[in-house]
């Protein structure tokens, strides 16, 4: 019956030759559009996971402010330069309708703690300060240098490493040791007479003057710079507005000297008191530690920049950020000193919230009491608004700092702070990249810019939003073009794989109709009648849909190494001109070579080589069994009487 069957196909030579080499060439483009597709679809999720696109926002100053400061210790007057900001622009003031973020924008704080469990990993770098009482030798009352004796010691610190690298004959001060004291160094810190015999309090610090050589001078009073949620300072930053220095001077914002007077000036709720804190605050350093809480680990440089890597456990995940859960990760550099390990916790207790993310506190890991203070305006220490025990989960790679994170800085989920900083916030500055970012869905860049421009055209003036999509325009600028072909070489394939099928089955079942009456008229059955029709059919259609897969299988390598031998016959120069990032959607601009000659590996579907050719034999089995089966239903001697149409 086979061979009858094979008998009967080969009649029509022509014909089957005809239908076998479409049939072949029909399966070939299948095959490669399908694996073509699959692999470039592949590639494209494998970018989509791995590449993100974050927006870093910095509002700009409107105008700089000069102060012009006399100095006569360093020729006579100096400049102060501050820069001076409009409105506050806040996270919540860069939505707008149409908006789609992945993560919101967010402006980050550090939230300050104490940890005196903890050891810092670096070496104190505060430079030497000293809270003292003294009683000048002698009158000064032109302000120049006279020699003063220590009457009380608040806090005296000297930094060994800083000492050895100056000439500095500085020293932790003791009751007792008579220094020299100039009231005009530092810019001018002149304020009134200085009595013999009288008593006076300071924040003091070494200085080599031109004029007087070795000799110390007013640093800086008690402050605060307490600032409410808008970002508007709610402190005049000093305790001292209700008095009046002799003489009707006046002092300024860096005056730091003050006369001692009555024997319970110390005491709490006295005027003294102001430096026992201060000098407490200055003792406590050691023991801050700063902690950023975070909605999405991607919107932070040293992760979406690849440059931090998990050392142990995991990274916290997208639930624990949306659910906030109690855990954090940590700098491997303080677990290590501090023997901390994945699982174990750590109780956080945040003070106060510092909107600020300077380069040069993060070379130091402590925290700039200097500048930002954990007084608030009232001049009390801040007390804690949010405590909480966190586990640690995750321990990263640090050594990345200057791209964004303080040393020693602890990692959590802003949902875990329940509580709310604005009336804990110590400083506030305008926002700034490292610490002002959020999130958009790959490949919207341009309908966000857009967007934004025309939302909020106010803002555009002293407000820069940086895209770094890390490459992905580029990438997958190619990577759709391919797609693109790859789902056009499969359509064409089905297309034609389709037509072929009905050319076969036309020519081979349906104009049999009278072959299957006779057999049917000759007693043969039903079951015969198929195998009569369809084994020689089968048999095609197996061996065309076989040699088309092969056939696929072999174009497909060809094009890989034809890929390949032309990505390695361009020389670097010949890329560069080739491809250009557009600096304004990308950071990775400086890294374009290594975004063209990245080679996204994907599992080879092999399975497709099998696949494709079953299916059409499946297809064309279905199809030849539903043409006999309504071909069974017309009696034989209705289709032996009827005229074939030609």
């Amino acid at each position: 019956m086979f061979g009858f069957s094979i008998k009967q196909l080969l009649r029509q030579p022509g014909k089957a030759l005809l239908l076998f080499l479409l049939m072949a060439a029909s399966t070939m483009l299948v095959v490669a559009g399908t694996i073509l597709t699959i692999e470039n679809n592949a590639r494209i999720q494998i970018v989509e996971d791995t590449y993100s696109t974050v927006a870093y926002v910095t509002q700009y100053p409107v105008d700089y402010e000069e102060i012009p400061v006399s100095d006569p210790c360093h020729g006579g007057e100096n400049v102060l330069s501050g820069a001076v900001y409009g409105d506050t622009i806040l996270p919540e003031d860069l939505d707008f309708p149409g908006a789609k973020y992945v993560v919101e924008p967010e402006y980050r704080p550090y939230y300050i703690s104490y940890n005196p469990e903890l050891q810092h990993t670096r070496e104190h770098q505060y430079f030497k300060r000293h809270i003292v009482e003294f009683t000048p030798l002698e009158d000064s009352g032109d302000g120049q240098v006279v020699d003063v004796r220590i009457t009380k010691v608040l806090f005296s610190q000297v930094n060994p490493d800083l000492y050895e690298t100056t000439n500095y004959e500085d020293h932790n001060m003791e009751v007792g040791d008579v220094v020299p004291f100039c009231e005009v160094c530092g810019y001018g810190n002149y304020m009134f007479p200085l009595e013999s015999g009288e008593r006076y309090v300071t924040t003091m610090i070494m200085n080599e003057c031109p004029e007087h050589g070795l000799e110390y001078y007013p640093y800086l009073a008690p402050t605060s710079q307490q600032h409410d949620a808008r970002g508007n300072d709610v402190s005049d930053g000093f305790f001292f507005e209700d008095w009046t220095a002799p003489d009707g001077a006046r002092l300024r914002k860096q005056d730091a000297l003050r006369p001692v007077t009555g024997e319970d000036f110390y005491s709490q709720g006295q005027p003294g008191y102001k430096y026992v804190m201060w000098a407490q605050l200055y003792e406590n350093e050691d023991d801050a530690f700063a902690t950023m809480p975070v909605n999405s680990l991607k919107v932070l440089t040293p992760w979406h920049d690849k440059l931090t890597e998990l050392t142990d456990g995991r990274e916290i995940t997208k639930e624990e950020f949306q659910n906030g859960a109690a855990v954090c990760m940590i700098p491997s550099s303080l677990a290590k000193v501090n023997g901390l390990r994945v699982g174990d916790v750590i109780d956080l207790s945040f003070l106060c919230a510092l909107y600020r993310n300077d380069a040069a506190f993060n070379r130091k890991g402590w925290i700039p009491n200097d500048l930002n203070t954990l007084y608030n305006a009232q001049g009390e220490p801040f007390q804690p608004f949010w405590e909480q025990t966190y586990e640690i989960v995750g321990i990263y790679s640090d050594g990345m700092f200057d791209a964004g994170l303080w040393a020693d800085a602890l990692l959590v989920p802003a949902e875990s702070v329940e509580a709310s900083d604005e009336n804990n916030i110590a400083y506030f500055e305008p926002m700034t990249p490292g610490a002002a970012s959020f999130q958009l869905p790959n490949g919207s860049i341009d309908e966000f810019d857009q967007g934004f421009r025309q939302a909020h055209p106010e803002l555009l003036e002293h407000l820069t939003i940086t895209y770094d999509d890390q490459g992905y325009t580029e990438i997958m600028k190619p990577l759709r073009v391919s797609r693109g072909m790859s789902q056009l070489l499969l359509g064409g394939g089905v297309l034609a794989a389709l037509a072929i099928l009905a050319l076969l089955l036309y020519f081979f079942v349906v104009k049999e109709k009278k072959r299957t009456a006779v057999e049917r008229s000759l007693g043969m059955s039903k079951r015969q009648c198929r195998v009569s029709l369809l084994a020689g059919l089968m048999i095609l259609t197996i061996i065309a849909a076989g040699v088309g897969s092969v056939c696929g299988g072999l174009i497909l390598d060809k094009i890989e190494e034809f890929t390949t031998l032309q990505g390695n016959a361009q020389t670097a120069d010949e890329l560069d001109s080739q491809y250009a990032f557009d600096v304004h959607y990308s950071l990775w601009g400086v890294e374009r070579l290594a975004a063209k000659d990245t080679v996204i590996e994907v599992d080879f579907p092999t399975a497709v080589y099998g696949a494709v050719p079953v299916g059409m034999c499946l297809l064309v089995w279905g199809l030849s069994l539903a043409l006999l089966a309504r071909s069974f239903r017309i009696d034989p001697i209705y289709l032996l009487s009827s005229k074939e149409k030609s």
